[in-house]
């Protein structure tokens, strides 16, 4: 590597290391510049194998441009006559891998820490702080006693309905949502899981999750010993999310917490095919 080379990658890693001092997001992307400061071989034109130039007074007023798009010389390992590419009308310039390109002879390493930072930002957005454009909870919470489950459960659905439908509107996605919520405040097994967290994605960058935490309880009755009846001890508490994301890595995260919800879901069905096959098994040696 030249020296001239050496002398630009210095100047850029001296930025990196005072990012490297920051806050953690500043951390983050310093540590994804690290990565490609090691593996670029001309700092010139940061491995883009181009970089721009003046036309000249010569081509002034010709309509096409004052610059120039051409082969970064320090990149050749000979020579040759014509770098040309394209006449250019702006030397905001990008190379083939998304990188802004520089004047042939430019040394100068701060805009190249800015070029590479901006680089690794547009592809690792997930770096960035969330923005949210809004973000909204509806809460309902039930607590009471009842022979009628039916008639409670179904108010509980209705409520939860009038509650998505105000941020969603009717969406084709409610039909499951509001079966996977009865389903959930529907059970009344100790043993079984009684916090869910049931998540989509309504349309892009536009979440509803809802997180649903079930404690209610039955217990079987008899009236004078001619009759069994169930009371039903009702505990449940449902908290409905909307959140709008307004960058990638908002976007980012919001998706994972559906991701993760849904492989959750995917090693509980397996499981349950796992359980049901040794059942299988064990009948048919039976």
């Amino acid at each position: 590597m030249s020296e001239n080379n050496i002398f630009i990658k210095n100047n850029i890693m001296s930025f990196v290391n005072k990012c490297k001092k920051d806050n953690d997001i500043k951390q983050k992307i310093a540590f994804k510049i690290e990565e490609l400061v090691n593996n670029i071989k001309c700092f010139f034109c940061l491995d883009e194998k181009q970089c721009w130039d003046y036309r000249g007074q010569k081509f002034k007023g010709d309509g096409k441009g004052e610059f120039y798009r051409k082969i970064c010389k320090h990149c050749l390992n000979r020579e040759l006559k014509i770098l040309w590419i394209e006449d250019s009308i702006t030397n905001e310039l990008f190379g083939p891998f998304g990188i802004k390109l520089f004047r042939y002879d430019s040394q100068a390493g701060s805009d190249r820490f800015i070029a590479l930072e901006e680089y690794v930002v547009r592809k690792n957005q997930q770096l960035l702080k969330p923005e949210y454009n809004k973000s909204s909870v509806d809460s309902i919470h039930t607590n009471k006693k009842t022979y009628e489950i039916e008639v409670e459960l179904g108010n509980i659905i209705n409520t939860c309905k009038q509650a998505i439908e105000a941020y969603a509107g009717n969406i084709p996605s409610m039909i499951n949502l509001i079966k996977n919520i009865k389903l959930n405040i529907s059970n009344f097994e100790e043993e079984s899981n009684k916090n869910t967290l049931i998540c989509e994605e309504i349309e892009k960058n536009h979440f509803l999750y809802v997180a649903i935490k079930n404690n209610s309880s039955k217990k079987n009755k008899k009236f004078c010993y001619i009759y069994n009846y169930e009371k039903f001890y009702l505990d449940i508490q449902i908290d409905i999310f909307e959140i709008k994301t307004l960058n990638e890595s908002a976007h980012h995260m919001c998706s994972k917490i559906v991701n993760d919800s849904a492989e959750k879901n995917i090693h509980d069905i397996i499981k349950l095919f796992e359980l049901n096959y040794e059942h299988s098994d064990v009948n048919h040696h039976l």
